[in-house]
Order: structure tokens, then C-alpha cells, then sequence
């Protein structure tokens, strides 16, 4: 599996079309199957997460593993690679690992400003619980950066996109994705808007587009409004110095 992880709207969906428009992979969407894995883990070993990891023997992962795999779409035939894109898979990126030790883990990243701004004017299906508070949205996000300094310290092998560098150089960050992943070139992920798939998420529309820049900064147009999310997002709405403090 190809797990991509990071905020809502910080270009999971669009990291997925390119993907899976190559013809070694699959993507599946956003698979529950983690957590609910979690959940069954905890259920049988009567044990809360993370204190359950401590107890998982090589067999048990094994066994969780296969149950993973077990329950991919049927539609993924016999793809080499499947994309897992749930954004929410940062929370359990140990769980992962623990299961899926040589697995592709693809963190997407967007300015914090614009990521958060995106989900507080998009209307999602389900209850985020935080998406439509400007202080709750700041909360969540600054409890998403900490546990990801945590992993990228932890996980070196974590392969970071991020979203203003594909819009400003598609080719050459899509070459840079591909040659990661190991996976030969082939010119239709360049052309991913022209893939025909299911595409369930609130990106649906977009990722039917080819590359354009417009929600680049697109805070900067509601500036004056965005006063108290800028506030309480404090030093980490510096996207720059976070890009550089990694190397991007």
C-alpha cells in the first residue's frame, strides 16, 4: 500500500489522481481501515492505543496486515500498488509502520493558512467537529504539526509533497514523486485530470482540472477576517520556515 496523510484540503486528492493515473497503481480513496483496525485491536486485546502496540508480536502484525489487505476494494485487482489518501491516517502513522514496515507514506502539506481556510468554508459530508471554528481550527492544527515533527523525526523514509511546489513545477515534482516511488515514467500521471475515476471527496471537482494556481495564497484575500486563526496558529503559520527547517 501508498498511504498519503496529512490535513483535509492540503492536496491528498489531488496527490492521489496523479497516482493513480499511472497504470501500476490503485486508488482506493479513503479507506476506514485503519482505524477500525485499531478499534477491533483494542476490542480483542482489551487494551487502549497506544499501550496495545507494546503487545503486538510479530504474528499478530502479520495477522493485522493481512486483514488489511483482505478488506482493499475488489476493484484493485491485481494493481502492484494501492493508495490508502484518509488524511487522518497522521494519528496512527505508528500503527502503519507497525503493520507495513517498507510501505510508501506520502505526507502532503499546504500553507496553514490556506489549509485552514479550506476546510472551514468547505461543507463536509461528515461532522469534522472543528471545521467551521476559526479557534478549533487552529487547535487541530496545531496538535496535527506537533505529532508530525514528532514522526518525520521518528520516520525518516516519510516522503513530503507539498502542494505549492507541485502547482509551481507539476512535471518536475511528479517526476520526483514517481522516481520515489520506484515505479517507471509514464506521461498520463502529467495529464491525471483526463483519468476516469471515482473520486469521492470534496476535491471531486478539482482534480477533474488540470493544475492551476489560483488557491495558492488565497488567504491574503480574507486577511483582515482571518485575524484570530492567524493569532492562534502563532509561529506555524510561517509556511516558509517550515519548508525550509525540512529541506523543501
Amino acid at each position: 500500500p501508498i498511504f498519503i496523510l496529512g490535513m483535509p484540503r492540503s492536496g491528498t486528492s489531488l496527490a492521489e489522481q496523479i497516482l493513480a493515473s499511472h497504470p501500476d497503481v490503485f486508488g482506493a480513496g479513503e479507506l476506514p481501515t485503519i482505524p477500525e483496525l485499531i478499534g477491533a485491536a483494542m476490542a480483542e486485546s482489551r487494551s487502549p492505543w497506544p499501550d496495545l502496540a507494546r503487545g503486538l508480536s510479530d504474528e499478530r502484525r502479520s495477522e493485522l496486515a493481512a486483514r488489511y489487505l483482505d478488506a482493499l476494494p475488489e476493484a484493485a485487482g491485481d494493481a502492484p500498488f494501492v493508495v490508502d489518501k484518509l488524511p487522518p491516517n497522521f494519528w496512527y502513522l505508528g500503527f502503519i509502520r507497525l503493520l507495513f514496515p517498507r510501505a510508501t507514506i506520502i505526507h502532503t502539506m499546504r500553507h496553514p493558512i490556506d489549509v485552514c481556510l479550506s476546510i472551514f468554508t468547505q461543507r463536509f459530508s461528515n461532522d469534522l467537529l472543528f471545521d467551521h471554528d476559526l479557534s478549533d481550527l487552529a487547535h487541530y492544527y496545531r496538535q496535527y504539526r506537533r505529532l508530525m515533527d514528532f514522526w518525520e523525526g521518528w520516520e525518516p523514509a516519510l516522503i513530503p509533497l507539498s502542494y505549492e511546489r507541485m502547482v509551481a513545477d507539476q512535471d518536475g515534482e511528479t517526476r520526483r514523486l514517481i522516481e520515489r516511488l520506484g515505479l517507471a515514467w509514464d506521461d498520463r500521471v502529467l495529464a491525471f485530470h483526463e483519468t476516469d475515476r471515482d473520486v469521492l471527496t470534496a476535491s471531486r471537482l478539482q482534480v477533474r482540472q488540470p493544475i492551476y494556481s489560483s488557491s495558492v495564497e488565497k488567504w491574503r484575500r480574507y486577511e483582515t477576517g482571518l485575524t484570530p486563526l492567524i493569532e492562534a496558529l502563532g509561529p506555524l503559520a510561517d509556511y516558509q520556515a517550515y519548508l525550509a527547517a525540512r529541506g523543501l
